[in-house]
């Protein structure tokens, strides 16, 4: 990993923008005697909602009476309107909405016994989905350096996806040796996680490698991410991860990565600390470099202490302690990273950007814009470096100079 103050050109994407109308009925909202509420908005901000003026363009059905009926719906009629079957509701939704002037979507969210979400189906129309791959066909004639791959589920609609630029790519060939990823929620209209895989730059700023949008969060679809990630990156695997400890996460890495050490985050590690034990001795276990031998002494003189012999978080902590403990990670390369902490960041200033109701080619569009801004504070600290120099301050003049020289301002002060 590279901490001089190198730099590379830049390429930056136009920002475009599509518009488009959505309601949404959740199948999972089932209520006694298997019928399912529906409430309509009628707040489409470009579409009038009179059935006068907008049932020329209505599908015509093949039923008279149900064409009759559709045409002649007032408001009051659709509010609170019931249905037996989530396919008798898309059917006659499908031929309202068309006529109304916006789309339907149909969800399906399942979950395991441990709550970890193991479907997230999200069918919306194809048009959405279409734009979002058209628009990445064209940033990579743009850019040949642009890499994206995504999945076809049964039902023909879009599933995993995956997508790195060329300057993601770049960075990830200086700074891929220690890497952080993690989910955040609510981003674009289909409700699926977006994982964000980043690193960090010679600057000590946090900057991204690639993105997933999944449809679910198990096993297979992070295997799924970290092959296709690798596949963008040559094959080159990270030296270390840090991840919170997500399970099927966990397992994808073992599987994928094999070489790559693990991390579990010290910042989550921290707060069960208090939670379950409530102590600074095993923070202390947790931070402090010392040999093994004084590692498992100091361990059993604070289980002994407190009484947990039959702790069950304090056990399984114990089994992990190669995973968490400065001990057993002493000699591998993380790069300053100890904690999530930079995913968490990173998602929350992308959430400026992004919001539930994206569709998913706004979704793109803004998230390029994000990047923008992320690569525009880069080429600042850039200028910083090559027109500022940092105030000498030790007896070792030569040593320091030379290293106000090799590194660059923010790598200088944090060494």
């Amino acid at each position: 990993m590279d901490f001089n103050n190198e730099g590379h050109s830049r390429w930056h994407e136009p920002v475009t923008t599509n518009t488009d109308n959505e309601c949404k009925y959740n199948p999972n909202d089932m209520c006694n005697n298997n019928e399912w509420p529906f409430h309509v908005p009628f707040a489409h901000g470009n579409v009038s909602t009179d059935p006068k003026l907008c049932n020329a363009n209505l599908v015509q059905p093949d039923d008279d009476l149900l064409h009759s009926e559709l045409i002649t719906l007032q408001d009051k009629d659709m509010m609170g309107k019931e249905f037996i079957s989530v396919t008798d509701a898309e059917e006659f939704y499908t031929q309202y909405s068309y006529g109304m002037g916006f789309s339907t979507r149909k969800d399906r969210l399942c979950r395991d016994t441990h709550g970890l979400i193991t479907v997230r189906r999200s069918a919306s129309h194809n048009s959405d989905a279409d734009s979002l791959i058209s628009y990445m066909t064209a940033k990579s004639e743009m850019d040949p350096g642009f890499f994206f791959r995504y999945t076809i589920l049964a039902d023909g609609s879009m599933g995993n996806l995956f997508w790195s630029d060329t300057m993601s790519r770049c960075d990830y060939s200086y700074f891929g040796d220690v890497m952080s990823f993690d989910s955040t929620y609510q981003t674009n209209s289909c409700n699926r996680p977006l994982v964000i895989l980043v690193g960090v730059n010679n600057h000590m700023k946090t900057i991204i490698f690639g993105f997933g949008l999944l449809v679910d969060e198990t096993v297979e679809t992070y295997s799924w991410i970290l092959q296709t990630f690798l596949q963008a990156m040559h094959g080159k695997c990270p030296v270390s991860v840090v991840t919170d400890g997500d399970k099927a996460m966990s397992k994808a890495l073992s599987s994928v990565m094999p070489s790559t050490i693990r991390r579990l985050c010290s910042w989550h590690l921290e707060r069960n600390v208090q939670t379950n034990v409530g102590d600074k001795v095993f923070t202390d276990c947790m931070l402090t470099y010392m040999m093994e031998l004084e590692f498992e002494t100091q361990w059993l003189k604070a289980i002994e202490t407190f009484g947990l012999q039959c702790n069950d978080w304090v056990k399984m902590m114990y089994c992990k302690r190669k995973l968490w403990a400065e001990t057993f990670l002493r000699g591998t390369f993380f790069g300053g990273l100890r904690s999530t902490q930079r995913s968490e960041s990173i998602n929350s200033f992308l959430n400026k950007f992004l919001h539930r109701r994206l569709k998913l080619y706004d979704f793109m569009s803004n998230i390029d814009r994000a990047m923008s801004c992320l690569r525009n504070n880069e080429l600042k600290d850039d200028f910083d470096t090559i027109n500022e120099h940092p105030v000498l301050v030790t007896h070792l003049l030569q040593l320091e100079k030379h290293a106000a020289e090799v590194y660059t301002q923010n790598t200088f002060h944090w060494v």
